[in-house]
């Protein structure tokens, strides 16, 4: 796991390093008279770093693609454990009932409710035991017009379906740890550049107190901050009335700030760092709902949303 270096957001973090970058750049002169190595191409090069950094995908869509397949898995998971159901009452026409027992265990039965509660290995297991059962038994479970002639078909395609998204779902979750600790290398690695060159702008303008706030980080992260004024604000109401909803929810996720809106279903929120969030709107009564919401240095953003009835 790869330990954060700097004590901020990474949304902040980005913000930072383009303020700080884009200082050097308007006062290149001194810093290249301080250190040759400062030029436009070095600065060109430390902010391209810096978006390749903010592009890479964050936690919210390296999960999002996870979330899709647990979505399919759970679907091809019920159409299996319906055909198991299918397969059991084949087996309690097929075999006598001092049988049942052990030709059920012997069905993956002891897998089955793992497999009800998304335990997917359960799920695998259950599969693999019942196929194979099926498979033995086949002249048995299909005699006297019992279990249909296709029935060992449709269920191995579906073990199949389900397998195969299994896979694609654990190549998710491991592609999802590589990308998280890419990403966070590359946070740690601007942030690395960053500092020696705020370290020189503090050398740089030591007597002039105004500039070398601009190469300080916890001044230029106050910027990025907004404090008391970058935020989101915004109206909610009923999408069928366009009544205002009082007491309605808003909730940034990742940040943890919320607030609710008033009678005339006004709310704002202040002290958000500049970046992209996720925001969630919920009301008594309504469908919840939730955006992805731009808010930039030093302005509210504003987000209007119109909620549906239950």
């Amino acid at each position: 796991m790869v330990i954060r270096t700097f004590n901020c957001t990474q949304q902040e973090l980005y913000t930072v390093c383009r303020l700080g970058w884009q200082s050097c750049s308007q006062h290149l002169t001194g810093f290249f008279d301080f250190k040759a190595k400062y030029d436009a191409n070095l600065i060109t090069i430390r902010l391209a770093e810096v978006e390749a950094a903010s592009k890479l995908p964050d936690e919210q869509a390296r999960g999002s693609i996870s979330e899709t397949f647990r979505i399919q898995l759970t679907k091809l998971a019920a159409d299996c454990l319906s055909n198991w159901q299918k397969l059991k009452r084949y087996i309690a026409d097929a075999f006598p009932p001092e049988f049942q027992k052990t030709k059920l265990e012997a069905a993956g039965q002891s897998y089955y409710h793992k497999a009800g509660n998304d335990d997917w290995e359960a799920c695998r297991a259950l599969l693999t035991s019942s196929y194979s059962f099926i498979i033995d038994n086949e002249a048995i479970l299909s005699n006297n017009q019992n279990m249909p002639g296709t029935f060992p078909d449709i269920f191995q395609t579906a073990k199949q379906e389900f397998e195969i998204k299994h896979q694609d779902f654990l190549d998710s979750e491991e592609k999802g740890l590589q990308n998280t600790e890419t990403k966070s290398l590359a946070n740690n690695e601007i942030h690395k550049t960053l500092m020696p060159m705020f370290l020189d702008g503090q050398e740089i303008f030591k007597d002039e107190d105004a500039l070398k706030k601009q190469f300080i980080f916890d001044q230029v992260l106050n910027l990025a901050s907004g404090t008391g004024t970058a935020g989101i604000r915004g109206t909610i109401t009923d999408a069928g009335t366009n009544a205002p909803i009082p007491n309605a929810t808003i909730n940034i996720e990742s940040i943890n700030k919320s607030t609710t809106t008033d009678e005339e279903g006004k709310y704002i929120i202040t002290q958000v760092a500049a970046g992209k969030y996720k925001v969630i709107f919920t009301a008594e009564t309504y469908q919840e709902k939730s955006i992805l919401q731009e808010v930039k240095v030093g302005t509210i953003s504003t987000a209007n949303q119109q909620l549906v009835k239950i």
